[in-house]
This record gives structure tokens, sequence and C-alpha cells, in this order.
């Protein structure tokens, strides 16, 4: 039972990243719509909402990791803008974050 607090309260903290950013939105999404699957190479949390919407979030930082997740949320930084010390530990990189989210969250 305290594992399953525990995994509660830390999706809930990864998903408090973002709601600041989302905003009302003329998409609907809010935070409740929102998902988190831990990273399974390493640090962070793929971040997203069924229709498609991605972001990858580490250290209270959130990165849009695709087109619809732009149009959501515009003023988070893409990949290519985190830092090098920023991908330390994730097991990703700026070049791959996109391929490996996708398939981690929507492959079936």
């Amino acid at each position: 039972m305290a594992l399953l607090r525990r995994v509660r309260l830390w999706g809930q903290v990864t998903i408090s990243v973002l709601k600041p950013l989302l905003g009302r939105n003329c998409f609907g999404v809010s935070d409740r719509d929102l998902r988190v699957k831990k990273n399974p190479y390493g640090s962070g949390a793929f971040v997203y909402a069924p229709n498609r919407y991605l972001w990858f979030v580490k250290s209270n930082i959130a990165l849009k990791l695709n087109g619809a997740a732009n149009r959501l949320t515009p003023s988070s930084p893409f990949p290519n803008d985190a830092s090098l010390d920023f991908w330390e530990g994730t097991g990703l990189s700026e070049s791959n974050a996109t391929s490996r989210g996708l398939k981690l969250v929507f492959s079936r």
C-alpha cells in the first residue's frame, strides 16, 4: 500500500510540472487527462495524454516531444534546447527521446 501511494505521489509531482504550462486551452486537455510512464532507460518520465500529446519530464523541466505537445504547450522547450547535463542518467538523448517515448507510450 505504501508503494502504491509513493507511485501515485510521484506521478502527481511529475504532472504538476506540466500543469501551469497547460492552462486553459482550446484542445480541452487538463492535468486530469495526463498519464505518466517512468522512463525505463533511466531517470525522468514520459507524460502523455491519450490524443498523442507527449512530453519528457526530469528535474522540474518538461520538454515537448511532438507537434501535438508543441501546440498545447508552446512555451516548453524542445529536446535540442536541453543541456547535455539534462540528459545525463536518462539513457536518452535529444535525438532519440521522441522516438523512444512514442514507442513506449503509444505503440500496442
